[in-house]
């Protein structure tokens, strides 16, 4: 018999009491304005996987509460996966555009303001990764010496992360922020900026062994 991978008990539930983990995982999909339909169309989420979830007739592992965390903070909303987990701390809220977007900075961009909101995304997101740029292949939006954090897809999930800017860890031991494309097979990493002189743009066929959605932007004095 198969060993179950780690996974958090669900039971039958008044559906307003959050005290339940199902309850939690509906809020959190409600928060998002979507429906279980949409939710697989947006996200690839499965609708039977999530009534599941939501109904208590089934478990849900680390991996997919992670996803749902991620699901949420694409739609500007924040939510701890402790939260989803034990519904403890903080409930979700709504992502101030200014803090966290994926296409905007924030306000604070001294030395101290990036070191102090460093601390808090780690804190905040156990499972994300962070990386200074050190290029400028993503200008306009992201230049050389911004900070970008983001959390971390499954492989498996890569693509999801399609066309989005990711940090992206390769075989090579190189750690830079691109965007995934694929193509007849094949997988391939590109930049934005066209007057870029220095490496190359376009890399074709690489081996990623890491990638991490951007969704988390300081630029640096």
């Amino acid at each position: 018999m198969k060993k179950r991978t780690s996974v958090f008990s669900l039971k039958k539930k008044d559906h307003s009491n959050l005290d339940i983990i199902g309850n939690r995982i509906r809020y959190l999909r409600m928060l998002t304005g979507l429906d279980r339909s949409n939710m697989e169309k947006r996200h690839q989420v499965k609708k039977v996987s999530l009534e599941k979830w939501e109904n208590g007739t089934a478990n849900i592992s680390l991996k997919n509460i992670t996803r749902l965390v991620s699901v949420a903070i694409d739609h500007s909303i924040e939510c701890t996966p402790e939260w989803l987990i034990t519904g403890a701390g903080l409930p979700p809220k709504t992502i101030p555009p200014s803090t966290i977007d994926p296409h905007k900075v924030g306000s604070g961009n001294t030395t101290e303001d990036i070191l102090r909101d460093l601390s808090y995304f780690k804190s905040t997101y156990p499972l994300g990764i962070t990386l200074m740029i050190s290029d400028d292949v993503m200008m306009p939006c992201y230049g050389d010496g911004d900070f970008v954090g983001g959390n971390v897809v499954d492989l498996k999930d890569l693509k999801e992360c399609l066309d989005h800017a990711c940090i992206v860890h390769t075989a090579d031991g190189k750690k830079r922020v691109r965007r995934i494309g694929y193509n007849d097979g094949v997988w391939f990493l590109y930049g934005t900026n066209i007057s870029h002189k220095g490496s190359a743009i376009l890399e074709m066929g690489i081996e990623i062994t890491k990638v991490a959605k951007v969704f988390w932007h300081r630029k640096q004095l």
